[in-house]
């Protein structure tokens, strides 16, 4: 009878462990490797915890910090560096009874970790429940996960906005963060391009790059060029660099002014310029994405497709 009471209530243990999982999991972006649940929860009160936490949560700190439990809920908060990890970005979250710690393969790992509590903060502060004792392990399946954003289009989004956009992709853990521009960069010697789009200015983009360092994501400039140069080949001091300076028929139908002429070394004089002011603005990790797309009316108009082929040949 003992033996079928004590099986009764481990299954019914489990099944709590696992509903709780399932919930959990509603709040975990991206969904960890694994998580296992231990059958009782901590002693860590949350709305305390979190105030001991917002004073370090956005810092990069590594080490062990000793707290003082009746104001924080938690005796030990502790983030340490193990380079014997094997996983991208491998990192193990583990709440105790009254302790946590993150031990992830880099810095950057750390700082997933911290994401992941936070998260399990906001799934517990909104259940109005105590920190749930927990091991999660996890890893990246991607060295590189980036995120493009077209601010080309309509309304070119405030710093206040960016900077919110940057928090949540860091809190999903995204290292890469594009920035698609057409006509939208304030370019040194191009003003008649951008002066009426409130472009984005190289003093942003460098405060960006670097509110992007603090949370372990690459900033990568995106510049769109070859097709979608509309609002550069409008101006006439650009029309000899346009494939079809009249209409001309292409898959999308009569297209005038809206790519480049690839034959023509004003082209690549033009883009090899873009790029450079672009790449020069980013002190690490030095990358900028080269964007060709729309093409149109390369077998009709300034250059032949013969010549566009005889030309790459060369």
């Amino acid at each position: 009878m003992k033996k079928i009471n004590i099986l009764l209530i481990l299954s019914i243990l489990s099944i709590v462990a696992k509903s709780q999982i399932i919930e959990l999991k509603r709040y975990l972006i991206p969904s960890p490797k694994e998580i296992t649940i231990k059958n009782e929860n901590s002693e860590i009160i949350v709305n305390k915890f979190n105030s001991f936490f917002k004073k370090i949560k956005q810092t990069n700190f590594i080490g062990k910090i000793p707290t003082i439990r009746f104001l924080y809920s938690i005796s030990e908060f502790e983030t340490r560096v193990d380079s014997s990890l094997t996983r991208n970005d491998e990192y193990i979250l583990e709440i105790t009874n009254r302790k946590i710690s993150i031990t992830g393969k880099t810095a950057a790992a750390v700082f997933y970790g911290k994401q992941t509590l936070l998260q399990i903060i906001e799934y517990s502060a909104n259940s109005d429940l105590l920190l749930p004792c927990l091991n999660i392990h996890d890893y990246a399946d991607f060295t590189r996960r980036g995120f493009m954003l077209d601010i080309s289009r309509d309304k070119v989004p405030k710093m206040e906005t960016l900077f919110m956009i940057i928090d949540k992709l860091s809190s999903w853990k995204i290292n890469e963060f594009q920035l698609y521009t057409e006509h939208t960069f304030a370019y040194k010697n191009h003003s008649i391009v951008w002066k009426e789009y409130s472009p984005m200015t190289p003093e942003e983009i460098k405060q960006l790059d670097n509110y992007c360092k603090e949370r372990f994501i690459d900033l990568v400039p995106n510049q769109n060029s070859f097709g979608h140069m509309e609002r550069w080949l409008e101006h006439d001091e650009y029309l000899d660099l346009a494939e079809c300076p009249d209409y001309c028929n292409t898959v999308w139908g009569p297209m005038k002014r809206s790519s480049l002429n690839p034959v023509n070394p004003r082209s690549f004089e033009l883009l090899q310029e873009l790029y450079a002011e672009l790449y020069n603005l980013i002190e690490e990790h030095k990358r900028v994405w080269v964007y060709r797309n729309r093409v149109g009316g390369l077998k009709q108009s300034a250059s032949k497709l013969e010549e566009v082929l005889e030309y790459y040949k060369q």
